[in-house]
């Protein structure tokens, strides 16, 4: 926090707090970038969720 102001995250950070791999090129614009990044699963959230359900 900068002269109380709050930097936004990069599409870059963005990625990797999802955990996608470093070399992944996005092929769209930023805006829609964080879209996809904020509506996304991570694999292990979802491996969390399914170690619930019963076989």
């Amino acid at each position: 926090m900068r002269g109380g102001k709050i930097r936004r995250l990069t599409p870059l950070e963005c990625s990797r707090l999802q955990t996608i791999p470093s070399w992944y090129v996005w092929q769209c614009s930023e805006t829609q970038t964080y879209k996809m990044l904020g509506n996304g699963w991570t694999v292990e959230v979802i491996k969390h969720i399914f170690s619930y359900l019963k076989q």
